[in-house]
């Protein structure tokens, strides 16, 4: 029997919270839970470039040296045979120093999940994903920027988790409205019961690291002992770069490494800042500044779980600011991957951006991180959802749309099946030259493959009518919910109505959009009752989009939807919306007046 298992259930001692119950979002197998990345992880350097970078970085160990600011890590190193210049607070570490604790560090580590269905391994091929972690700040359409709050800190938590694609938790946001001294407890506390999901600790001294680790411990129902044996949360340990490892940073390592529990060394390095203006430059300083975090812990504890982390990128040389996403950033997570690689330990990377707001800027710097970090064969991403202002602010429409990105990576890990099915071969012979696959039959049409939802759609952009989330079921009858006929006639004037999805500064204004015809419509938005149970019903929450031009977009003969009342929602609950029918099928709509895009339901009145 596991003696964790055990010890959880005899008296006296706290059960594991129990799994939240709140649907997860992702695929019904749950195959993002454990993501391997199943491409050749990819380098910008040779190997002898990397070898030499090594050997630089070992150089600037052994020759220049690093400030330690904490006595008791200076002391550790002496112990272990470093050059320790007290007066200086330097010191500097021989090359066979470096290589003897690399030999020890584990180039693959488990960690322990309250569900065990939520256990994360790291290392080798395996990805997780951890959220925005440590902002200031959060904002969102409705409450717009803010000091995070505590109730901030719970709402990312219960989003990270609601997403399977989301593995580890971190530490979000600063919750800035709890004490500092009890704020620690608060962050683990909601950890540990919002979620079944491995809980983050920041090292910010002993004592709150004590506390964290003795929740952590009766939420499992551990001793001392067991929880030492097993990896059951993760901190990140920040170098002062450059070459600089200051006090809560290094008792951080100490305390982590003695009690087995994982830590990443992650040098920030921005060249031309805290770093050489070269890339490689910088790579090379965080390198040895990671080589000696790593070193520390295995100093204090052979085979404690550390993970090297890289977070090197750039900065405006002209305002000084951060850069993120750019191709210096992509180049810096190739060549850092390839050092983790090169000392056979895990490697942690980053999604990024220093965009303001969640707009094009936000999405394409952060896509390109996404394939810096994974092209390159990252074990843990940070900063997966939610990034925004170079760290400033956590966004929760950022975090939906970098859910998307990730999603949509994770599926792009999915195995392809080759076999006689999967090929197609009977339906290649069924349809004839110059036809079509809509109509095979289902004999022919693997794994549903002729239904909308065989393919993973963005469940944020909207989609054209045809395209609607409706399940096709070939030579299935037309029918729409509570769908009537409609005798042929011409349009005069057209109401749409839809949730509110701003504030009353949107009224009078003009808005332009194709989702009836080819030729774009343009709207007036006004305030007004919905319709309800035949006949007028107030409800402030609707607004009206009217157009007083004949519509030419084949609504002839065409099927009316009863109109419903939808309720005020943000926008981040509208574009989530779920047609509440996704059994209804469709052969054919011929320019039907509903229109059903991904997430989002419009109902067109036609009035005489």
């Amino acid at each position: 029997m596991d003696p964790h298992q055990s010890r959880s259930q005899r008296p006296g001692r706290r059960r594991a919270p129990p799994t939240p119950s709140g649907p997860a979002q992702g695929p019904a197998d749950g195959r993002y839970r454990r993501l391997r990345n199943p491409f050749i992880p990819q380098g910008v350097l040779s190997d002898d470039e990397i070898a030499y970078i090594h050997k630089s970085a070992l150089s600037i160990l052994e020759e220049v040296g690093i400030r330690v600011l904490l006595p008791d890590a200076r002391k550790r190193f002496a112990t272990a045979g470093a050059d320790v210049d007290e007066s200086t607070e330097m010191v500097r570490i021989d090359r066979g120093l470096i290589a003897r604790t690399l030999s020890t560090a584990p180039p693959l580590i488990d960690m322990t999940a309250p569900n065990p269905a939520r256990n994360v391994t790291v290392g080798g091929p395996h990805l997780a994903v951890v959220p925005v972690s440590g902002p200031p700040n959060a904002s969102d359409l409705d409450r717009g920027r803010r000091p995070g709050t505590l109730r901030d800190f719970r709402e990312l938590l219960m989003l990270s988790q609601s997403f399977d694609v989301i593995h580890l938790l971190g530490p979000l946001i600063e919750p800035q409205d709890v004490p500092p001294a009890q704020r620690h407890l608060e962050a683990t506390f909601a950890q540990l019961t919002l979620s079944d999901k491995i809980p983050f600790v920041y090292s910010r001294g002993r004592p709150q690291v004590e506390d964290c680790f003795a929740l952590i411990r009766m939420a499992h129902g551990l001793s001392e002992e067991e929880f030492r044996s097993r990896v059951y949360t993760y901190t990140n340990i920040n170098t002062n770069s450059p070459r600089q490892l200051d006090i809560p940073m290094a008792q951080g390592i100490i305390d982590f490494a003695a009690a087995g529990q994982l830590l990443i060394v992650t040098p920030f390095t921005l060249a031309g800042a805290m770093a050489p203006v070269t890339i490689v430059g910088a790579v090379a300083l965080a390198h040895a500044e990671a080589l000696a975090g790593i070193a520390l812990a295995q100093i204090t504890r052979p085979g404690a779980p550390v993970v090297y982390g890289g977070f090197t990128s750039n900065v405006d040389m002209k305002s000084g600011s951060p850069a993120f996403g750019t191709p210096e950033y992509v180049k810096a997570c190739l060549a850092t991957g390839q050092l983790a690689r090169h000392v056979g330990l895990p490697w942690r990377s980053s999604s990024a951006t220093a965009a303001n707001v969640a707009d094009g800027q936000a999405v394409y710097e952060s896509q390109m991180s996404l394939w810096g970090a994974l092209l390159g064969g990252c074990n843990i991403l940070i900063h997966g959802a939610g990034w925004l202002e170079g760290g400033l602010c956590a966004s929760y429409e950022k975090f939906i749309i970098d859910i998307e990105m990730l999603q949509m990576f994770a599926e792009v890990f999915q195995p392809l099946l080759v076999n006689r099915d999967e090929l197609g071969l009977d339906a290649i012979a069924e349809v004839p030259p110059g036809g079509h696959f809509f109509s095979t039959s289902a004999a022919n049409t693997p794994s549903g493959a002729n239904t909308i939802t065989a393919f993973v759609t963005c469940s944020i952009t909207p989609k054209s009518p045809s395209m609607a989330c409706l399940r096709i079921r070939p030579g299935s009858p037309v029918t729409l919910p509570r769908a009537r006929p409609k005798n042929s006639e011409k349009i005069k004037i057209c109401t749409i109505w839809l949730p509110a999805i701003a504030s009353k500064r949107l009224l009078g204004k003009r808005a332009v959009t194709n989702a009836l015809t080819s030729k774009a419509a343009a709207w007036t938005l006004a305030l007004s009752p919905a319709p309800g149970r035949g006949k007028l019903m107030p409800d402030p929450g609707c607004i009206r989009l009217t157009n007083r031009r004949p519509i030419d977009n084949e609504t002839n003969e065409a099927a009316t939807n009863q109109a419903r009342v939808f309720n005020a929602m943000r926008p981040i609950a509208w574009v989530s919306f779920m047609l509440e029918t996704p059994e209804t099928t469709v052969a054919n709509t011929r320019g039907a007046m509903i229109i059903l895009t991904s997430r989002r339901k419009i109902s067109l009145m036609i009035e005489k």
